[in-house]
């Protein structure tokens, strides 16, 4: 598939072995990068999405280690029943619980938890609110509200930024 030009290898800083990619991909990444070469943005993952299922490349690609706890007993479950990633300008920098209550028009985010080395910034609070308004207004219950976080700290920051969108 190399020598007929189906398959790229590629070269990882810091791997031993390569990575690989169609020649179709890797063009329109190329391309991507060169109209957007500072890309930011928010996004909400689910557990299936294909940058999370391979939890050995998503551990080595992010430094992110991911279990779905919703196949654990409730007592062996560090996170929460339903987590979800949260990428952020190209890192993943967490995962959080969410229960939506339509009939009160609530999105709960029952509990956020940021990677260690995270910093709440002006960029992260605005971009993370956005995503999970929109994330909210999509589940028909717009009233957004955050139960738990970790680092505790963080909390009052998102409360206050979500009490001025209202």
């Amino acid at each position: 598939m190399i020598d007929e030009k189906c398959l790229l290898e590629l070269k990882v800083e810091g791997w031993d072995e390569s990575a690989w990619a169609l020649p179709e991909v890797w063009e329109g990444y190329q391309t991507f990068l060169r109209q957007t070469p500072d890309p930011r943005c928010t996004s909400i993952l689910s557990p299936f999405d294909s940058l999370i299922w391979d939890r050995a490349r998503t551990k080595k690609l992010f430094n992110f280690d991911f279990t779905i706890e919703c196949y654990l007993p409730a007592a062996k479950r560090k996170y929460g029943y339903f987590l979800l990633p949260i990428l952020h300008d190209g890192k993943l920098i967490a995962r959080m619980d969410a229960k939506s209550h339509r009939a009160d028009k609530k999105f709960e985010v029952i509990s956020l938890h940021f990677e260690p080395w995270v910093a709440a910034d002006h960029n992260l609070v605005q971009n993370l609110i956005s995503t999970l308004s929109n994330c909210a207004v999509w589940h028909k219950s717009p009233e957004l509200f955050i139960e738990k976080c970790d680092p505790p700290e963080f909390l009052v920051t998102l409360q206050q930024k979500i009490a001025k969108r209202e």
